[in-house]
């Protein structure tokens, strides 16, 4: 079990790092497409930079409105260990923003998507608490955390998958 538990950390910790490469290339990727698009024609860049900025703030508003759920429904009276989780990933996101933000290649996306990955993280800890009081999902199946779990996995593995491929054609 302990062996399961490590490998599962650590398993976390790379796809925090697939996450924060997607992030960064699909920004790179949508800021490219936004010089192209205002090198043509003056000013028909701009949906790209406002497609990113409608991706983060979906993003963003999908963390805050988890964490808001999750101060709602798991961090009843008596649940110090999910109000510190929540209150952490909450602390977390913020200061991911700001030293995203803080340094050189700035990328309000990456942040928004570690953002979003942190709070699903938070979300599938609290719902694992065996006290009835600080986990109303208590002996229901987690159709959702599953779901995105398992959504996760697939994109982070394809991303992977993908990345790989294409760093090998590009040094072929």
């Amino acid at each position: 079990m302990q062996l399961s538990r490590a490998c599962a950390a650590i398993f976390v910790l790379i796809q925090q790092v697939i996450f924060i490469d997607i992030g960064y290339n699909w920004n790179e990727s949508w800021v490219t497409k936004s010089n192209h698009a205002e090198a043509e024609e003056t000013g028909s860049g701009r949906k790209w930079l406002a497609a990113i900025l409608a991706s983060c703030g979906l993003l963003f508003a999908a963390s805050l409105t988890l964490i808001g759920f999750m101060f709602g429904y798991f961090a009843g009276d008596g649940c110090t260990a999910n109000k510190w989780f929540i209150s952490v990933t909450l602390i977390l996101n913020i200061l991911v923003l700001i030293i995203q933000l803080s340094g050189e290649v700035a990328s309000l996306l990456t942040s928004a998507v570690i953002g979003a990955y942190g709070s699903y993280l938070c979300y599938s800890a609290v719902t694992r608490s065996p006290l009835a009081v600080c986990n109303p999902q208590l002996g229901e199946s987690n159709v959702f955390g599953i779901v995105v779990g398992v959504a996760m996995t697939i994109i982070s593995l394809t991303w992977t998958g993908y990345s790989h491929t294409a760093a090998e054609s590009l040094s072929s």
